[in-house]
């Protein structure tokens, strides 16, 4: 800045270096048609397309020159900074135009100001100190062009650099865009020889593709079903189960899996086990919708067909216990008639009256077997609501006589809080009777042993479960084989065939429950059931069971 003490001619000649070749008279005569003006910080000197008939010298102080961008939403564009000494709008005093750009003060300044009138005078007054100004300008004007032209250049380098780098980038993304055709060629070709249906859909389940197995399948045709709800597609039982599940499907925003019923090519109902999972597409959490359906129809039926050979092989099993274990009670009363008619013909109350009660019981204990069998032969049905622990405890009774059970403890624990509910009596015997068998074949194999079979039912009522817990001091099991337990043949049965739990697992999950196996802190196997009890059915406990007589 400025030495305040120096004359206002002088500071001209600090100020602007450009004018070094004039003599002080000369400066004085320049400082004559000239007069300055202060600007606070953010004052505007000029607008862009403003009237140009000035030019200005800065004294002291700092301005930013700025331009308009094209787009009117962009702002501004910073051209120039200019200090002590810069000239600004130079060309102001040669010709009348708008003003190119805007001028604004960046801190407070003071302009040096010399119309284009005073500039006129100037000429008519001393033209050669105007020639003198004029060629000064004109250099100044001819250093702008150069600065603006080398950075054009540098600017022109850059820019070939880019599109350099562009084309070699355009060539990679053609590349890539090749590759990617080629993957989605052989991706499409793999969907359409699946033998599986599979359906794409977008956050909105609207179907983006369906391959060539879901008509197969389904009967819908690809070309028929883009941009349809995947739920329009597919239809279902009337059961309420069904809708449910299948609309549990389809508006769950995670992955998914497990079975539904739906109906197929020909209206044939068909048994899916489907996968549903979400898809990211990119950074920003868009995603699709993948579902794979598999057809397992013929594998249920399969299954179904080996329970029913299971549930057969088990009843002709039962039914040789039953005939023997009626033999026993049958012998024991043809032995006591023969006896009678002698010990009345002797005379002999004492034995008459012993033959009699021996009698009495036998036929009480044939009462009571006959009824547990009765009670737990019930034929094939639905699902309807009824007391669990008593249902337990009538299989119990029906086993217990039985020969295999004859060295056999089974402690029962009943939670008396346990409300009816609604299951299948015959499924879930079949469930008890395989659980149970197994733990007593266990039993045998180990000698010195005083084997016990426990059974425990609880109330979980803040999850609104039913508990069943079926426990033995066996052997227990291998626990290499436990994550395959339910799901592949496995048995250690000499003569077994592995089909038993797969069944048992099968017949929870279509009560909508849950089992799982593990070792019991006797050292035997475990198998904890727990099963859904509907929301009517929790208010009123059981209360407790009545205890049948002993066998």
């Amino acid at each position: 800045m400025a030495d305040p003490q120096l004359s206002d001619t002088q500071k001209i000649k600090v100020l602007t270096p450009m004018f070094y070749n004039l003599s002080s008279d000369e400066l004085d005569v320049l400082w004559e048609y000239m007069t300055s003006q202060t600007y606070p910080a953010g004052g505007m000197v000029f607008s862009e397309g403003d009237r140009g008939d000035r030019l200005y010298i800065v004294k002291s102080g700092l301005v930013e020159i700025v331009k308009k961008c094209p787009d009117e939403h962009s702002g501004t564009v910073r051209l120039a900074l200019r200090g002590p000494g810069e000239i600004i709008g130079e060309m102001a005093v040669i010709e009348e135009s708008p003003r190119f750009a805007t001028v604004v003060c960046v801190e407070p300044t003071e302009l040096a100001v010399m119309s284009r009138q005073d500039f006129m005078k100037l000429v008519a007054a001393r033209p050669d100190l105007a020639l003198q100004i004029l060629r000064v300008l004109v250099e100044r004007v001819k250093e702008t062009d150069i600065t603006r032209l080398h950075e054009l250049e540098e600017k022109n380098e850059k820019l070939e650099s880019a599109a350099t780098r562009l084309h070699q980038a355009l060539k990679k993304l053609q590349s890539a865009n090749t590759q990617l055709e080629d993957a989605l060629k052989s991706r499409q070709q793999l969907l359409d020889v699946s033998p599986f249906p599979i359906i794409v859909t977008d956050v909105d389940m609207d179907v983006l593709y369906c391959n060539l197995a879901t008509e197969k399948v389904f009967g819908v045709s690809p070309d028929k079903c883009i941009g349809r709800q995947i739920r329009d597609l597919l239809k279902y039982p009337d059961s309420a189960g069904g809708k449910k599940t299948a609309e549990m499907l389809f508006n769950d925003n995670e992955r998914w899996n497990g079975n539904i019923e739906v109906y197929g090519k020909d209206d044939r109902l068909l048994n899916c086990y489907v996968e549903a999972l979400p898809v990211p597409i990119d950074d920003d959490n868009n995603q699709t919708y993948l579902f794979i359906f598999h057809d397992e129809t013929e594998i249920r039926e399969l299954q179904r067909q080996a329970a029913e050979r299971e549930r057969l092989a088990s009843k002709g099993e039962m039914a040789a216990e039953i005939a023997h274990e009626l033999n026993n009670y049958l012998a024991v009363l043809s032995g006591n008639i023969e006896l009678l008619p002698m010990f009345l013909k002797t005379g002999n109350p004492e034995r008459v009256d012993k033959c009699l009660k021996t009698l009495d019981v036998s036929l009480s204990r044939m009462q009571v077997f006959t009824m547990a069998m009765l009670s737990s032969r019930l034929p094939r049905q639905e699902k309807r609501r009824q007391n669990f622990n008593r249902f337990i405890e009538n299989q119990v009774t029906f086993l217990k006589p039985q020969r295999k059970f004859k060295k056999i403890i089974v402690n029962t624990e009943f939670d008396v809080q346990l409300p009816e509910f609604e299951f299948d009596p015959n499924a879930l015997q079949q469930v008890l009777y395989n659980l149970i068998l197994n733990s007593v074949e266990a039993l045998g194999s180990i000698p010195n042993l005083e084997p016990q079979v426990n059974i425990i039912t609880r109330w979980i009522a803040e999850r609104g479960m039913a508990e069943m817990e079926i426990s033995d001091n066996g052997p227990g099991l291998d626990a290499a084989i436990l994550d395959q337990l339910f799901h592949k043949h496995i048995t250690t049965k000499p003569d077994g065939h592995g089909i038993g739990l797969m069944t048992v697992k099968k017949i929870i999950e279509e009560h909508m429950g849950t089992i799982m196996a593990g070792t019991s802190t006797a050292g035997g196997a475990v198998f904890t059931i727990q099963l859904p009890v509907a929301q009517k059915a929790r208010a009123q406990p059981t209360g407790p069971i009545p205890i049948p007589a002993k066998l």
